[in-house]
């Protein structure tokens, strides 16, 4: 049965979005995967990759008892943090761009350890941020090298007022401006437009924000709700989940002029999981017919939506997309979480790892894939998997070969 439901899957080649793969019909992973990061289990966090096959991830060594950041440059890796003499700090969550370069926080020494920002581009670290007595946090960066954080534009007060600034390469600039208000997890875009959640009040819940280069505009626009979570693409669409009917969550997605609610699931959570350039977005959301907290991967491609996984009665969660629109995500499987692989332009589901531990956080890119696994940091290239005719004929082997099985087993 699994081969057939492969066969049927490949047959739907051309097809942009093709029919939910049921969970019997998801293929063995054909390509070696990779450990890079090869620590022995000191622990290797949060990988992020771009479109070369770069890797960015936090990490301990031994006789180091604090994280550092690593780069693999496809090759081998790098501790980028080797220039610094103070060993006691952390270095954590860094983000790397298509040319390379990477962002993170960084512990500063002194009495009160606060947070900085770090640049690198392949020499050696350069700090950005010098705010010596208050925090810098989450850094993102785009492809022209500019980087959006958040940070407390002030110790004088012991309130939240966390604002969101943008460093071009020469100079910082504050975004958001709210004193006494909170404003949190900046993403920017090639533009260097930035969206982020914030409040422009004592209210309790989040607004999503949007700046374009010259004005900033709230374009949530739900009081009565939280909004979190905000992702940018390069045509300035924002994606982000939100109330829309207490205690549920939903998926939107801002197209310019308006915002749609992508996910439309009342009695379920929604939770959002990235967008592509062409608007294509991938979430994690409940179906009717599994339990009520257990999630599914669904992907919208600016029209209509559809479920790629059937993982009834586990949970899949953690998704991300490509510009291909293929999707990665993390699925329980009764006994720990596995990565998956959906392949847009075929429609076959792939399962990318198959271990007895945890495999979390995967990230994608191109075609390449990262994820976390037994703390180590592995990698593999979807650009390896057999072409739609190779798999077809794989799965016609699968039921000759499943035929004569059962010829042999009845004689």
């Amino acid at each position: 049965m699994r081969s057939a439901r492969i066969l049927i899957n490949v047959m739907l080649v051309g097809c942009m979005l093709p029919m939910v793969a049921a969970a019997d019909a998801i293929a063995p992973w054909p390509v070696a995967s990779q450990n890079i990061s090869n620590t022995s289990g000191y622990g290797d966090y949060r990988p992020q990759v771009n479109a070369s096959g770069w890797v960015t991830w936090y990490g301990f060594e031994d006789g180091i008892s604090q994280t550092e950041i690593y780069v693999w440059d496809g090759q081998s890796k790098s501790n980028i943090c080797s220039p610094f003499t103070d060993k006691d700090r952390h270095d954590i969550y860094p983000q790397i761009n298509s040319s390379g370069q990477v962002v993170w926080a960084r512990e500063r020494s002194g009495i009160f350890p606060y947070d900085e920002i770090y640049w690198w581009y392949g020499t050696s670290p350069e700090q950005i941020t010098f705010t010596s007595d208050r925090d810098d946090y989450a850094p993102q960066i785009n492809d022209d090298g500019y980087v959006t954080w958040y940070g407390d534009p002030s110790w004088e007060t012991y309130i939240d007022e966390n604002d969101i600034y943008v460093w071009d390469g020469d100079s910082t600039t504050n975004l958001s401006n709210s004193y006494q208000y909170e404003d949190r997890y900046p993403t920017i875009n090639d533009s260097g437009w930035v969206a982020w959640q914030g409040k422009t009040s004592e209210e309790p819940e989040y607004e999503i924000y949007l700046w374009n280069g010259s004005s900033t505009a709230n374009i949530s626009n739900n009081s009565d709700y939280a909004d979190a979570g905000p992702q940018i693409n390069n045509s300035g669409w924002v994606l982000w989940e939100g109330g829309a009917i207490d205690p549920w969550i939903e998926v939107y997605v801002w197209k310019g002029t308006s915002k749609v609610n992508i996910s439309n699931n009342p009695g379920r959570h929604d939770y959002a999981g990235g967008i592509n350039d062409s608007g294509w977005v991938t979430w994690a959301g409940g179906t009717e017919e599994s339990d009520i907290w257990k999630s599914e991967i669904y992907v919208w491609d600016g029209t209509s939506s559809i479920r790629i996984s059937d993982n009834l009665g586990y949970n899949d969660t953690a998704c991300r997309i490509n510009e291909a629109g293929d999707v990665v995500w993390s699925g329980y499987d009764g006994s720990d979480y596995e990565i998956f692989y959906w392949d847009a332009g075929t429609g076959v589901v792939w399962q990318v790892s198959d271990t007895d531990y945890n495999c979390e956080y995967p990230q994608i890119n191109g075609k390449w894939i990262a994820w976390q696994g037994d703390g180590e940091i592995w990698i593999a290239d979807a650009d390896d998997i057999p072409e739609p005719t190779t798999v077809a004929l794989f799965a016609l082997g699968l039921v000759g070969l499943g035929a004569k099985l059962r010829r042999r087993k009845l004689s």
